[in-house]
């Protein structure tokens, strides 16, 4: 069962937990598929939330402010693939380990993740990370002639659109809240022009 994103979600992506071993400094990743969710929490505060992507349950639900927490990449795992969540106002560490198939969106997830720990409003920032060769991210380059919207999906939006369509959802208003901003055209092209 997928992550929830709601309108309220700044950013979402695929990312397990992983856990220190003891007083260790080895950190050991938890297989649970889970997902990293930004949002806008209705007391008015940016949550960083970590949910078990097979119950749907929040098992981790972190409070932030701006400037206080910062996301970055252990450069020590042997994985790669490991970022920490850092407090400046507390010794506190969570670390994730990124679980989309390809690791190539990695580095912009992580950047618009502390773009948005800078700043709640920032502006999502995507086809930057090395490698990319165009600002339309990997589930939906082969949209070559959707128009350009300016806005990119993630897996977890695209998820959430094909749910309601296999729901068979046709009320605006519940597209409109299920898939949050983004445009239909830009997001349905791809299976449009499939054959």
């Amino acid at each position: 069962m997928p992550a929830t994103v709601t309108p309220d979600t700044l950013l979402a992506f695929k990312a397990g937990r992983a856990f220190r071993t003891g007083d260790t400094n080895t950190v050991v990743a938890d297989p649970a598929k889970g997902a990293v969710l930004l949002t806008n929490g209705e007391d008015g505060l940016l949550h960083f939330i970590w949910k078990n992507r097979d119950t749907n349950n929040i098992e981790e639900d972190l409070i932030l402010f701006p400037t206080d927490a910062t996301f970055s990449k252990v450069t020590q795992s042997s994985a790669g693939r490991v970022y920490v969540l850092k407090f400046s106002s507390s010794n506190q560490r969570h670390f994730f380990w990124m679980q989309d198939a390809a690791s190539g969106r990695d580095e912009e997830f992580a950047n618009n993740v502390n773009g948005v720990l800078q700043d709640p409003d920032y502006d999502l920032v995507w086809g930057s990370s090395a490698g990319a060769s165009s600002a339309v991210p990997a589930s939906t380059s082969q949209a070559s002639s959707a128009p350009s919207t300016g806005f990119q999906a993630t897996p977890e939006q695209l998820e959430a659109l094909q749910n309601l369509l296999r729901a068979g959802g046709s009320n605006a208003a519940a597209l409109q809240s299920a898939s949050g901003k983004f445009s239909l055209i830009f997001i349905l092209a791809p299976y449009l022009n499939s054959p």
